[in-house]
């Protein structure tokens, strides 16, 4: 098995000029000199202090600001870690983002910039610590020929969901064309369930269909919905969904594509994403259609509150799997959807998974990896598995699992990877969801035309 490593940044000590939303990582010797901006005035050092303050920090990385105050620029600095000078250079910007990778987890460590004799700034951090990659897995199958498990909740640990398309023969063995469309764990065992809604068929009549289930979010034990081409809301308890949302396929365009895949802060905030472009939002009274832009299918869709709390940020991932169509990442604001770069990632993109602000990862056959979105390129972690990935979940940046084809489940815990793959492995099969929540963990998937898998990890 090939080891991964960390995502790949310049070791030591770098520092980053952020100018017009991007961060410009410049490799530092441990005393060094910048070159003089042609945009400053000459001489410096007089003033004020500036300021050092904390961006953002993980198991192993900090993030830290430099505002040069009222100093005049350039200004030779000089940075020091726990006492030790790391790097000297000059400070040509007001606003210089200081990148250092080589911290260890769950540590204190105190940074000082001194910006003139006598003229120093203080600030103390301490890193994340790692999670246990202590998982011990159970896989269970379900279903007969036909069967695909397509996602899963975890509400809590005597009550999870896993949804799709779970058909059982009938006792002579003779297949039961209609399907199960969900499998309920009560702590002990996993029980199956079919769901239906009611609709209109082609001649405008009410009829009730069996459900086919791609994707659940889950706000409540009663309140939960289904992304199944229509969008529809369970209360938990009777065999009947109620649709929230249905294609009118009479209608061109977006209006009569199937939406799959949802995401929402709560019953009145919910994004849905779908084929050929999809995309809408429901605000708690109806549902408005968003333009994407684009034609290719949307497989996954997640959001994240952002660091005031004050509005998610949303972010729908697609391409048409199996081919070289391209790939498309959509920021989504209320009813506007902006496309992001996806420079560095081929093709396929599948799944998304991030905390804003902090870390995004895009699943799309292999892994990929920015701080923010605004870094210029996508920068795939190699040497994660041999096998195409199909998912990726955390509960943070330091308990993330992902997903892969013949059964390969990886945790990072913040610092490093570890595979399961010899207590998960599927010949002929495919994880393709992964939900963590606490020290439960539930993968969801199938062998190809065969029976549904579902591996339940606890630690």
């Amino acid at each position: 098995m090939k080891t991964l490593l960390a995502p790949v940044y310049p070791t030591s000590l770098s520092y980053g000029i952020r100018k017009g939303g991007l961060i410009i990582l410049i490799l530092l010797l441990f005393v060094s000199h910048g070159c003089k901006s042609p945009n400053e005035p000459e001489g410096g050092g007089k003033g004020s202090p500036g300021k050092l303050t904390s961006e953002d920090i993980s198991c192993t990385e900090a993030w830290l600001k430099i505002d040069a105050g009222s100093l005049r620029l350039p200004s030779e600095v000089t940075i020091s870690r726990d006492g030790n000078p790391v790097a000297r250079f000059n400070l040509s910007l007001k606003d210089t983002t200081i990148y250092d990778d080589s911290l260890q987890p769950g540590k204190d460590y105190t940074y000082q910039v001194e910006f003139s004799p006598g003229m120093k700034e203080s600030l103390s951090i301490r890193t994340m610590d790692t999670t246990s990659h202590d998982f011990s897995w159970q896989t269970f199958r379900l279903g007969d020929y036909g069967t695909w498990i397509r996602d899963v909740a975890i509400i809590n640990d005597t009550l999870i969901y896993a949804v799709g398309e779970i058909y059982k023969n009938f006792p002579n063995g003779q297949e039961d064309p209609k399907p199960y469309s969900l499998a309920r764990w009560d702590g002990h065992s996993w029980s199956i369930k079919r769901l239906y809604y009611k609709d209109k068929d082609y001649q405008g009549k009410d009829v009730i269909f069996p459900l086919e289930i791609h994707s659940i979010l889950v706000f409540g034990e009663n309140d939960i919905w289904f992304g199944a081409g229509n969008i529809l809301r369970w209360n938990g308890l009777d065999s009947l969904a109620e649709i929230s949302f249905s294609p009118l396929y009479s209608v061109s365009n977006y209006e009569g594509l199937p939406l799959d895949q949802i995401w929402g802060t709560g019953p009145d905030d919910i994004y849905a994403a779908g084929w050929n472009g999809a995309l809408r939002h429901f605000n708690g009274n109806k549902w408005e259609l968003i333009e994407s832009g684009t034609n290719l299918n949307f497989y996954d869709i997640w959001g994240g509150m952002n660091d005031s709390g004050t509005k998610p940020e949303v972010l729908a991932v697609g391409s048409i799997v199996a081919t070289h169509s391209g790939s498309v990442i959509e920021k989504l604001d209320g009813l506007n959807a902006e496309q992001i770069s996806t420079e560095g990632i081929p093709y396929n993109n599948t799944s998304v998974w991030f905390i804003p602000e902090k870390a995004y990862y895009v699943a799309a056959d292999r892994l990929y990896y920015k701080h923010r979105l605004t870094d210029p390129r996508w920068t795939e972690i190699s040497g994660l598995t041999k096998y195409d990935i199909t998912c990726i979940y955390g509960s943070d940046r330091n308990d993330i699992l992902v997903t892969t084809a013949y059964g390969d489940i990886l945790h990072f815990n913040g610092k490093s990877w570890k595979s399961y793959y010899n207590q998960t492995m599927l010949p002929y099969g495919v994880y393709g969801a992964v939900k963590l929540k606490n020290n439960l963990a539930v993968a969801v998937g199938g062998y190809t035309n065969y029976e549904g898998v579902i591996a339940i990890g606890r630690r």
